[in-house]
């Protein structure tokens, strides 16, 4: 029975995968120049990792003499960037396929949390059909070139995916692979780390275990990856000052939303018609209720008119919302009870995925629309 199961996942990543892939390709978003105004500044730093190694740790190029990453962001997408390039890549090429892995691995970390904890295919490509359909996913890439933001993403949702699948059934080589995850997203950007931890902190004290008790001590869990990652952050909190970790941005427009308009109707649309399988204990509920934490959390910043940090302005918060919005998509799907009639389950399936399928079809002119592709006007 499990290895039918394994094949039926399988088949559904590499359809999943083939999707984001040819949505990169046909829209160029994973081809040619890098992309955004932010992009070239990343690439510098790949240009320059290459041409001083291993002097790295401080450069007189970059951000007048400061420290050479504890001006801007972790060091890990560069480093990764520069391997592709020793390896015989082009530098804009590796980065690009950078950001590719990084796509497919936030859609098939969705795919399997939801496929774990609901048990359902359809749930699965639901959530990932959205999250790929969801303009706020693309735009920080397409047109802000923000690399190592959407890199840290995609580590921050292996992350929660792991980490649910620890917490159903421990095991070391399982809670080492989730520690990677939370340190590669703690070293690729200072944001996302601090949203991996905070999303993983809820999930590690909300979920229950095999008793249905929530424990409190798993919250140390985190230490590990936090203590691998302190050589860059202790010497951040000595360097940064006020003036250099606070801006002024004005709260987000509520019109902004629309970039969230897919995940958002289709979550709050399948919520309403929750009904969780009698007799039968699952972590859908506590799960959504996280996710529904993460994006009240992030919502608040970018409404309300509170203190902001430097360089994460109001409507980057979209980005990090679609995500955990598609997720409650995905578990509210898995959560409705349909009535056992084989035809009408097989009827539903297959109108499900149709719209899905037209739902991130119908993403792909925002795509192109909005994407800078002439390096000669990199902010146009």
């Amino acid at each position: 029975m499990r290895r039918p199961r394994a094949q039926l996942a399988a088949f559904d990543g590499l359809v999943l995968t083939a999707t984001v892939v040819v949505m990169g390709l046909v829209t160029g978003a994973f081809t040619g120049a890098v992309k955004g105004y932010d992009g070239w500044g990343h690439l510098t730093k790949v240009v320059l990792i290459l041409r001083d190694f291993p002097a790295i740790d401080w450069n007189h190029d970059w951000y007048s003499g400061s420290p050479f990453f504890l001006g801007g962001y972790p060091p890990l997408f560069y480093l990764a960037g520069s391997g592709l390039t020793v390896l015989g890549l082009d530098r804009m090429v590796a980065m690009n396929l950078l950001i590719a892995a990084s796509y497919v691995a936030m859609t098939l970390s969705l795919y399997a949390l939801v496929r774990i904890v609901t048990d359902s295919r359809i749930a699965g490509i639901v959530g990932a059909g959205v999250l790929l359909a969801t303009p706020a996913m693309w735009t920080p890439y397409v047109q802000a070139g923000l690399y190592t933001r959407v890199f840290g993403m995609a580590f921050v949702s292996v992350a929660f995916a792991l980490m649910v699948l620890y917490l159903r059934r421990p095991s070391t080589a399982r809670y080492l692979r989730c520690l990677a995850a939370v340190w590669g997203a703690l070293n690729s950007h200072v944001v996302l780390g601090a949203l991996a931890v905070f999303a993983l902190l809820l999930v590690v004290i909300l979920t229950p275990d095999g008793d249905g008790r929530t424990r409190l001590w798993r919250v140390g869990l985190l230490a590990p990856p936090v203590l691998l990652s302190a050589y860059y952050y202790l010497p951040l909190a000595f360097y940064s000052t006020g003036s250099q970790v606070s801006a002024v941005y004005p709260p987000l427009e509520i019109g902004s939303l629309a970039s969230i308009f897919p995940a958002l109707v289709v979550a709050f649309s399948l919520v309403g018609w929750l009904r969780f399988p009698a007799g039968r204990r699952t972590s859908a509920p506590r799960l959504m209720l996280v996710c529904g934490i993460v994006c009240a959390a992030c919502l608040l910043y970018a409404f309300a008119p509170l203190p902001r940090v430097a360089g994460l302005r109001s409507p980057d918060m979209l980005f990090f919302v679609a995500w955990f919005l598609a997720a409650i998509a995905g578990l509210a799907s898995g959560s409705i009870r349909v009535p056992p009639v084989a035809w009408q389950q097989a009827g539903a399936a297959a109108v499900i995925v149709a719209v899905t399928l037209v739902g991130i079809l119908a993403v792909i002119p925002f795509i192109t629309q909005p994407m800078v592709r002439n390096p000669l006007q990199p902010q146009a």
